[in-house]
């Protein structure tokens, strides 16, 4: 299994490449982009034995992934998804503020889903992206900055 999910993911990183470098009319950003991702979910722990929170933790690893890929010279990440065929995961994006600018649930049948988050217009700040199989939710975060130049002439006449 993890050799099959790091080949996928090398396949989707060449994919995206490739189709980006294809792209003609591709524009830059006026500004250089800066993502960073981070994973903060909280895995409660509760009062059992060691054997258990090792085959709970092993199962609730297993249910589904989440990849956060920056997409480079575009404001965009792409999201990636890989779950078990059958089941259905609910993802939400939420703002700086804590409101959900995208909230859908995934189909039952594919076990891989992609999709690409935009933030082409949108203002500077830390995005959450929470997914939850009704049992284990995974919160990670997005950090949008923008690094703005600032140009500055001066003139000496003597």
């Amino acid at each position: 299994m993890k050799f099959s999910f790091r080949f996928l993911m090398v396949l989707v990183f060449v994919a995206g490449f490739v189709s980006l470098a294809n792209t003609t009319n591709a524009t830059a950003a006026p500004y250089p982009v800066t993502f960073r991702t981070a994973d903060i979910t909280d895995h409660p722990q509760k009062n059992d034995s060691k054997a258990d929170k090792e085959s709970k933790e092993e199962k609730e690893v297993e249910a589904f992934r989440v990849s956060l890929i920056p997409v480079e010279n575009a404001e965009a990440v792409r999201l990636f998804l890989q779950k078990e065929e059958g089941k259905r995961l609910s993802v939400r994006l939420k703002s700086p503020g804590g409101d959900a600018l995208i909230y859908f649930h995934t189909d039952k049948k594919p076990a891989n889903i992609y999709r690409k988050l935009n933030f082409t217009d949108a203002p500077e700040g830390v995005y959450t992206v929470e997914v939850s199989d009704g049992k284990q939710t995974i919160v990670k975060k997005i950090v949008l900055e923008r690094t703005r130049y600032e140009v500055r002439t001066k003139l000496a006449v003597e």
